[in-house]
């Protein structure tokens, strides 16, 4: 079981600049490095332009050699920024990741499934994919933009202190602007994220049925969804940008605006002989430098503000327990009594009691709907509205921390997930077990022959979603799976169901004959395993 603990912090853009602050300060130390460029290349040339007023033949072509030197050290810049953005952002896209797939992981099994699992993959791609463009981009450009405004200010300063004054008012003007439309953004951006969950659900759920919609040949079923759910994805998209579009056409037009008036100053000052002739080109360039920079930092700011309500959904939860025991090794019996349980308000179990003992053989039968499966996962604890009592050695489970509960159990469906990996990865899923421990499993569940006929034997590679082994196979390698951990109960729901008669009866007849618990779940008992088994529960 995983010790690491628990996030407490809720995830925001901050908390990865801290985590990876090194590789965030050296760009911050580019970034900076840039502004200075962009400041001197604009003093370097007005200066150049006095000169050349002033028949100073000498000083214009002093300020030409600083403007080479200038720009060979701002195409440095520009390929060390590139790298290092990039370095950056993929150090914190492995955090994220990390944390969301922790913050998933730690879900109980009701709270886990609210969602589609395409949810939570769309949250690790295309969630984290918008926090890099709307997120940390724009904080990049923020801080340039910061610097750029402060340090032309600064070099306009130099000039003349009016133009700070004129560029200092029409700014706040500038920067209330954009958060005229910072609700609408963060509305839309939501609603873009929601129907990237959805695409990514829809699109995952198709391809995962393509033999069965290639054995009907309706390829056009894969088509047209795919069609549709792009529409939806572009018609969220392309609102968005709608609405960007409108602040940036506003925030540019105040820009240009404040430039042609910062201009028209530098013009008049001029004419009053109170600044030389290079402070025309100091001001148009300064000017929309700062304007531009300003227009890039409201949107931007707007945009990198519409990132928080996506980090909120990565904080999901499990709701608030009581739970106190953190560990609990199962010792006498478990105990159901008078169970009611529900599936959205439809009865499944009705006044329904069970008893396991420790060591104990049992078996579930029924019809189909009966409540058979819903009995194995109120057993191991995934369902958890339902009316009634449950305890474990006279405990209840409301007491017990789920991870604690769920280590006394072993628990294999009829339809076992198979992951893309070795064969020996699916049955230690990381665990390190020895080769004696591997070896007896994979002869309890009667794997031996087929992983010798292998031609990388227990390394041979099994495709996502299983295509090259059978459903036999796959049911084998969860029995192994299960059984190699040892827990005390086996819960087994249909669990060879996709084996031959003879071989399944072999397995179900070692379960039986041994020290585990044993409740399983089947439509065809056989009459050599019911003698075997101590009760035998009829669900009507």
């Amino acid at each position: 079981m995983n010790k690491e603990k628990k996030l407490n912090k809720q995830l925001s853009l901050r908390t990865y600049l801290k985590r990876s602050w090194k590789p965030n300060v050296l760009m911050f130390f580019i970034i900076i490095l840039g502004s200075l460029c962009l400041t001197l290349w604009g003093l370097s040339s007005a200066n150049a332009l006095t000169a050349l007023a002033d028949y100073n033949i000498k000083g214009f072509f002093k300020w030409i050699l600083i403007m080479g030197v200038i720009f060979l050290f701002w195409v440095a810049q520009i390929y060390l920024e590139t790298w290092q953005f990039s370095a950056t952002v993929q150090q914190m896209n492995i955090e994220m990741r990390k944390d969301i797939s922790k913050n998933v992981s730690d879900l109980d099994y009701e709270t886990f499934f609210k969602n589609e699992s395409g949810t939570y993959v769309s949250w690790m791609i295309n969630d984290v994919g918008t926090i890099n463009e709307y997120g940390y981009a724009n904080l990049s450009m923020v801080t340039s933009q910061v610097f750029n405004i402060m340090f032309s200010s600064i070099a306009l300063l130099s000039f003349h202190y009016t133009l700070n004054i004129s560029v200092i008012l029409l700014a706040v003007i500038m920067l209330i602007v954009p958060n005229l439309f910072k609700r609408r953004l963060n509305n839309q951006m939501l609603s873009v994220t929601s129907v990237n969950e959805k695409m990514t659900t829809k699109l995952t759920d198709l391809m995962n049925g393509f033999s069965t919609i290639l054995s009907l040949n309706l390829k056009d079923y894969i088509i047209n969804n795919t069609v549709r759910e792009s529409q939806k994805v572009a018609k969220e998209k392309v609102a968005y940008a709608k609405y960007s579009g409108v602040m940036s056409a506003t925030t540019n037009g105040v820009s240009l605006i404040s430039q042609v008036l910062i201009i028209s100053l530098a013009g008049y000052l001029f004419f009053k002989n109170i600044v030389p002739i290079g402070t025309l080109t100091a001001a148009q360039y300064f000017s929309a430098t700062i304007f531009s920079s300003l227009t890039g930092l409201s949107a931007n700011l707007v945009e990198f503000k519409t990132t928080s309500p996506i980090f909120e959904k990565f904080n999901v939860k499990n709701k608030l327990s009581k739970n106190t025991n953190s560990s609990y090794q199962f010792k006498r019996c478990i105990e159901m009594k008078n169970i009611q349980f529900a599936y959205d308000d439809v009865p499944i179990l009705k006044d329904f009691s069970l008893t396991v003992h420790k060591g104990g053989k049992y078996a579930i039968i029924g019809e189909s709907g009966s409540g058979k499966s819903s009995i194995l996962n109120l057993l191991i604890g995934y369902l958890t509205e339902y009316q009634g009592s449950i305890q474990m050695d006279g405990i209840d489970y409301d007491d017990i921390k789920p991870e604690a509960l769920r280590d006394n159990f072993t628990y294999i469906s009829q339809q076992p997930h198979i992951f893309s990996g070795s064969v020996k990865e699916n049955i230690t899923l990381g665990v390190e077990y020895s080769q004696e421990e591997i070896n007896q499993v994979l002869e309890f569940t009667g794997l031996t022959n087929w992983i010798k006929s292998l031609p990388a034997q227990e390394d041979t590679y099994i495709s996502y979603n299983s295509q090259n082994i059978s459903g036999g196979q796959k049911q084998r390698i969860a029995l192994a799976r299960g059984i190699i951990r040892g827990r005390e109960i086996i819960l087994l729901d249909e669990a060879t169901s996709a084996i031959d008669k003879s071989s399944s009866v072999e397995i179900e007849r070692r379960l039986v004959r041994s020290n585990y618990t044993v409740v399983m779940i089947t439509h065809r008992l056989n009459d050599e395993i019911s003698k075997e088994l101590d009760y035998i529960y009829q669900i009507k």
